[in-house]
């Protein structure tokens, strides 16, 4: 299959369940108002550092090592699975020391009462997400982006079915609805490490063994070094507006806050296409070779998710309150506000593949260091008054700031010349037709 085909397969599959995520997030917001939407995202946001942190940034490597080809995927496979031992382990061990009383849940749950389903649910989504990061990233490698596709499609069919009943049956929505959404989220994710297993069984068939290779563990460990750390401190740059949010505003603004991202997130749909299928031709090719078609691509995000802002900052003002209900409209100014910031990590998406390529990952975690460096300055500045207004502008400034860094390290530090990256040319449709 063509790079374009990848591309548009990828694309079309994106959309179909971003939508479908996209109903399932509405359904869980109707579900529970702004309170109980205001722990769930807690909760999240929780479960994405976390997993962040405890999976050692192993799915970029996994996809870098596959790409390139310089270790028998068997290897590759078996000393991924031994390092990500290590971090179910930690997790199981931090679960013990919580429900034994040695770590009190208020450390991660501020607020929110600290139950004891709270953590199991911490607990499994944690394992899940970093199973299912492996094993997304083992089939990107290998270019098997159709399993992927599949994959992500019934995952999101199975979630808006089970959160739409759930709404149906549910009656009047409050915070009190919290653990049935959670139950679900368990039941779901145990149905759906199932069918990935399957997956890995018949389309991978390498028996998993544990591999303590000391060379490619050493290779293993100085590409995710820099990687894992750039990932955790960006992944911080939201959870310090959550933090921030829920300690100076409460629950229910931090509801409405989450909203605004959760309907922001589906402009990412366009470069999260791009990006799952370019990378891996990105590293295994020649740069002179692939450069003219990641210019093109980075072009074709950045106009796509350009023109889509224009479009959605009128329409928000009244779908937003429509779809999510009136008590939602605070929502409105915040989303309108974060658009430029998905626009600037759009283009980010694409530069950082870049840096990837070079293996040169201390530009990508100086660009997200100086990020996180923003948003606690700024959340500290303007949250307190503002609240989820001083969160979305922040948010914004936060994402140029990493935009300007990986785009002056592209620049001047890979020496890759300048180029438009951004502006979809008339004569880039043809290009675009036939790549």
């Amino acid at each position: 299959m063509t790079l374009r085909n990848s591309i548009l397969a990828s694309f079309s599959t994106l959309v179909s369940t971003v939508v479908m995520s996209f109903f399932t997030g509405l359904c869980i917001t109707r579900i529970l108002e702004e309170e109980g939407r205001g722990i769930y995202s807690l909760l999240q946001a929780d479960v994405t550092v976390l997993t962040f942190l405890l999976s050692f940034n192993i799915p970029v490597t996994l996809v870098y090592l596959l790409s390139k080809g310089e270790y028998a995927r068997e290897r590759i496979i078996g000393a991924s699975l031994s390092m990500l031992l290590l971090g179910a382990i930690v997790v199981l061990g931090l679960v013990g020391l919580a429900f034994s009383g040695v770590i009190g849940l208020d450390l991660l749950l501020p607020g929110t009462g600290g139950r004891r389903l709270y953590l199991i649910y911490l607990a499994w989504a944690i394992l899940y997400a970093v199973f299912q990061g492996w094993v997304v990233s083992l089939f990107i490698g290998l270019r098997k982006f159709k399993v992927v596709n599949r994959m992500n499609l019934v995952s999101a069919i199975l979630l808006v079915s089970l959160y739409g009943g759930l709404l149906a049956v549910s009656g009047q929505g409050g915070a009190g609805n919290i653990e049935p959404v959670l139950y679900i989220a368990i039941f779901s994710q145990c149905a759906l490490a199932i069918a990935w297993l399957v997956c890995y069984v018949a389309l991978v068939g390498v028996w998993p063994r544990f591999v303590w290779d000391g060379p490619l563990l050493r290779s293993m460990l100085v590409f995710s070094a820099l990687g894992y750390v750039s990932s955790l401190v960006h992944q911080l740059h939201y959870r310090m507006d959550v933090w921030f949010l829920s300690e100076f505003k409460g629950m229910s603004e931090l509801g409405l806050y989450a909203v605004a991202v959760g309907t922001i997130q589906l402009f990412f749909m366009v470069p999260n296409a791009v990006v799952q299928v370019l990378n891996p031709h990105l590293i295994k090719e020649e740069l002179g070779t692939v450069l003219p078609k990641f210019v093109l691509y980075s072009r074709l995000v950045f106009t796509l998710v350009f023109l889509g802002g224009i479009v959605a900052v009128p329409l928000s003002s009244w779908l937003l309150p429509l779809l999510y209900g009136e008590a939602f409209t605070g929502s409105v100014r915040a989303f309108q506000l974060l658009l430029p910031g998905v626009l600037f990590g759009s283009a980010t998406k694409l530069l950082a593949l870049l840096v990837i390529r070079s293996g040169k990952l201390i530009y990508n975690l100086a660009a997200s260091l100086l990020g996180l460096a923003c948003t606690v300055w700024m959340d500290l500045w303007l949250i307190p008054e503002h609240g989820l207004l001083g969160a979305s502008v922040t948010s914004a400034v936060a994402n140029f700031v990493v935009f300007a860094v990986v785009l002056w390290a592209v620049t001047y530090r890979l020496r890759i010349p300048m180029a438009n990256y951004f502006i979809l040319l008339p004569a880039d449709i043809g290009r675009l037709w036939r790549s």
